[in-house]
């Protein structure tokens, strides 16, 4: 199901606009910035379901901006894009919560159908919190 929002943060920009184009063309609400300064500013301004992240980038790295981004909102779905993914990288991530990685260079149908995973499992999750609420809400 499209329409979730997505945060893209990528300091490429050929890697942004091509993200940009394929997830606004599958139905996707999508911001993307070059800057994680920039993300956390629209993080603290607007929701999102989904943050996908590049590691590498200028003042703040990827790992960091999500900390910060789950701070603000502990539910977000997390995907690492990462042309440098060691195994340090993964573990550390994987504690911070991230559902994804997608190694650079990766095709559109990759980078789809690795976001449908993520979002199904989210709503799934959100799902069974919904209905654990109700259950206990019941008399």
């Amino acid at each position: 199901m499209a329409g979730e929002r997505i945060l893209v943060v990528d300091d490429d920009p050929n890697i942004l606009g091509m993200m940009d184009k394929v997830l606004t063309a599958e139905g996707y609400l999508v911001k993307s910035t070059l800057s994680p300064k920039d993300a956390l500013k629209i993080v603290r301004k607007e929701k999102f379901d989904l943050l996908m992240t590049d590691i590498v980038m200028p003042d703040i790295n990827g790992v960091a901006l999500l900390r910060m981004v789950r701070r603000i909102y502990p539910d977000i779905a997390i995907i690492v894009l990462t042309g440098q993914a060691t195994l340090d990288l993964v573990i550390s991530s994987l504690r911070e919560g991230v559902q994804a990685f997608i190694a650079k260079p990766f095709t559109t149908q990759e980078l789809k159908m690795e976001l449908k995973r993520v979002l199904e499992k989210r709503r799934l999750n959100d799902r069974k919190v919904d209905k654990n609420s109700s259950s206990e809400a019941s008399p």
